[in-house]
């Protein structure tokens, strides 16, 4: 245990000279955000085991080349080097894999232009799925038409226009309901960056974005999706402001009480120099490199470069038509539906947690679980004594451990069905009733115990309601009521609902989860903020495809 320990120092001190050399070198004149980079590298090499990026490169993305894209695109407009490997792999990937997803098609198509490669998927992908999914399909799409690739069907100024034409009047975008979410709205600024300079029309669109997001930046200089303090929300935000050319640290639109972007993310870079999702929590890979790549488009605009999605080899100037009209499907985007009404999601910021559910299972277990782990230590210093080991870091180590796993178990909420259940079956001050039903018919022919035949998990119930209630009070009081599996995640004003009826999100595709509609009509209001009124008929649903796949 001893030289086991001895090595554990001997790594962790090795690992915080390595991490913490670049940010050193930072403070003989180098910027706070290239100090951040060298840390994300220092990280994803030693993570991977790598020596350098281009052995990380050829190593493991060539290996692995269904993963970590968009490491891939940072570096491919980070640095000069080899993707040649990385290529290949991808498109032999590519050819031998079936994507479904027409959004996932579209990022792979784009990492494809931006490691050099004129490989068929990339036309492919241009003529099947843009617009076929949603917001995210329109935004990805005209990513590879200002690359200079053309579609059939639509022209970038036509994709650019049925963009417009999805924004809400508060200024922003979303990829359900009639508000905007921070990180969609950001999405689009950043695909219609391009046509900023020389389309009055989109450069009003995209004033009023900013506006927009300059009113949703919070005093400490952070942004919010449904009521979290993220690191993917503030990088979208700094990727969108860079491929504009607005630099973040000296908009005063951007900068709240001294903070800007640029320090806001610092907040969320843990040791390692990876980044969490919300501070105060553990890593996050998609927090670190949506950071990452946020911080090299920052990094292309202070040097005078191309946006993070133009890639200077083409790096055209898109034409503005006399006058041009969304295509006939653009209303139809806006009824794509996002899991939760949480677009941050599908911009990959919103992440699954592996944190314990909100809904309950046993007795409180608390003062016997304290007992064993407080019983543990004490056996694990006796046995340090009968070895004689007078080494204080031993005892210390033990010490720290037990305190973690004694924080763990007080932060856990765990009760037995029927003590949840009966806690959750009477109200005092009822002012009112909805209806709520909860089905899953999208998933109904496949063959599992737990999906209902008929997609019904729950027929509409009438509910009784006080004040202040909303959509997700409704459905913990209807679930606890009807004995139904419930798991969430997060606080109540953004909680996340991960699983009812035991059928969770992403068990049947990436793009599958929860959806819930009042009175017919989804909304960007996260289930915890939607306040229930008399007589509301709500309606969760499972979509395997964003919502598009409910047929009400």
């Amino acid at each position: 245990m001893k030289n086991k320990f001895f090595k554990a120092v001997i790594s962790f001190v090795a690992a915080v000279l390595f991490l913490f050399e670049p940010a050193f070198a930072a403070q003989d004149g180098a910027a706070k955000e290239q100090a951040l980079i060298d840390g994300v590298i220092a990280y994803k090499l030693s993570a991977t085991g790598s020596d350098s990026v281009q052995q990380y490169i050829d190593n493991v993305l060539a290996k692995t080349p269904g993963s970590d894209e968009w490491y891939a695109l940072a570096f491919c407009q980070y640095g000069n080097y080899d993707f040649s490997g990385y290529r290949n792999a991808l498109e032999r990937y590519l050819a031998e894999t079936e994507i479904s997803s027409a959004s996932s098609r579209e990022k792979y198509a784009i990492v494809l232009i931006g490691v050099g490669s004129d490989s068929s998927y990339i036309g492919n992908t241009v003529a099947d799925a843009v617009g076929t999914q949603g917001i995210t399909s329109w935004i990805f799409g005209l990513h590879l038409l200002n690359n200079g690739y053309e579609s059939a069907e639509y022209s970038a100024s036509e994709v650019k226009e049925t963009i417009l034409s999805l924004q809400h009047p508060d200024g922003g975008w979303s990829i359900m309901g009639s508000y905007g979410d921070v990180d969609i709205t950001a999405m689009a600024i950043q695909c219609l960056a391009p046509f900023y300079g020389a389309d009055p029309k989109t450069r009003s669109a995209v004033d009023t974005a900013l506006d927009f997001l300059s009113a949703k930046q919070n005093q400490d200089g952070d942004f919010a999706s449904y009521g979290v303090e993220n690191a993917e929300s503030a990088a979208q935000v700094l990727v969108a402001l860079s491929s504009l050319g607005i630099d973040c640290k000296t908009d005063e639109r951007f900068i709240k009480n001294g903070k800007n972007l640029i320090d806001v993310l610092e907040n969320y870079r843990l040791d390692d120099g990876s980044f969490c999702h919300k501070q105060g929590e553990e890593r996050s890979g998609i927090a670190t490199v949506q950071v990452f790549y946020s911080l090299v488009s920052y990094m292309r605009m202070s040097a005078g470069k191309s946006g993070l999605y133009i890639f200077e080899k083409t790096d055209p100037v898109p034409e503005i038509p006399e006058s041009s009209q969304p295509s006939d499907d653009a209303s139809q985007t806006s009824e794509s539906s996002q899991p939760n009404g949480d677009a941050s999601q599908t911009s990959e910021s919103s992440q699954p947690s592996d944190d314990l559910p909100q809904t309950p299972p046993a007795r409180s277990y608390k003062f016997y679980a304290i007992t064993i782990v407080f019983a543990a230590f004490a056996v694990v210093c006796v046995v340090l004594l009968l070895k004689k080991n007078k080494n204080v870091k031993n005892y210390l180590l033990t010490f720290f451990i037990a305190l973690g796993l004694i924080v763990a178990v007080l932060l856990t909420n765990v009760q037995s069905p029927e003590s949840y259940y009966n806690s959750h079956t009477s109200k005092t001050d009822v002012i009112g009733t909805v209806t709520i039903s909860i089905r899953c018919d999208t998933i109904k022919d496949k063959s599992a115990a737990h999906i209902p035949d008929d997609g019904v998990i729950l027929d509409s119930v009438s509910i009784g309601f006080e004040k202040d209630d909303t959509v997700y009070d409704v459905l913990v009081y209807a679930a606890a009521q009807n004995k139904i599996h419930l798991e969430t995640v997060g606080p109540a004003e953004a909680v996340y609902v991960k699983g009812i009826g035991n059928i969770y999100e992403f068990d049947f595709g990436e793009w599958s989860g929860w959806v819930y509609y009042v009175n017919g009509r989804s909304d960007s209001i996260g289930c915890g903020k939607y306040k229930v009124t008399d007589g509301d008929n709500i309606e969760w649903f499972y979509t395997c495809n964003l919502g598009k796949d409910i047929q009400k």
